[in-house]
């Protein structure tokens, strides 16, 4: 097998339900995220065609999330914010790093690629990674998110 990474910056803001302190208030992140593929080569000697990996990734993650405010659907922001017309990217859950992560995944594995890993760095010094458990399933709950413009 053989891998290739990808990184893709992003800004965006966003909040966390349920916490106290900084992370309870909207902020914003200078975020890396780091896509890694793992498959055996193709016919031209690649793992999967980097022009892919930017026409597929690249595009929904600067249309989707660059830029965005990301907030949980249960967020008592989003009437308000809505109302205003504003770029909210809307979760099923709370927007950690994590979470992203997973989310950012899915997505990956919607389009087809062969995805290993993603790693969402929020800072220089932390990042969360997401690999998929084989015996788990992506629901509707889970994997669907929605996007308010």
């Amino acid at each position: 097998m053989h891998s290739i990474t990808q990184t893709f910056t992003l800004c965006y803001g966003h909040r966390l339900l349920g916490e106290t302190g900084k992370p309870a208030q909207v902020h914003g992140h200078s975020a890396t995220v780091v896509l890694t593929l793992n498959s055996t080569l193709n016919e031209r000697g690649q793992v999967y065609p980097k022009t892919k990996i930017e026409e597929t990734m690249g595009t929904w993650i600067n249309k989707e999330l660059d830029h965005s405010l990301i907030l949980c659907n249960t967020d008592p922001l989003l009437p308000a914010l809505n109302h205003l017309n504003e770029r909210v990217y809307v979760m099923h859950e709370n927007p950690t790093e994590e979470n992203l992560a997973r989310l950012i995944y899915n997505r990956a594995t919607e389009y087809g690629l062969p995805v290993e890993a993603v790693e969402v760095w929020d800072t220089e010094n932390t990042r969360a990674i997401f690999t998929k458990d084989p015996t788990e399933s992506c629901t509707t709950e889970n994997c669907t998110e929605t996007t308010n413009r």
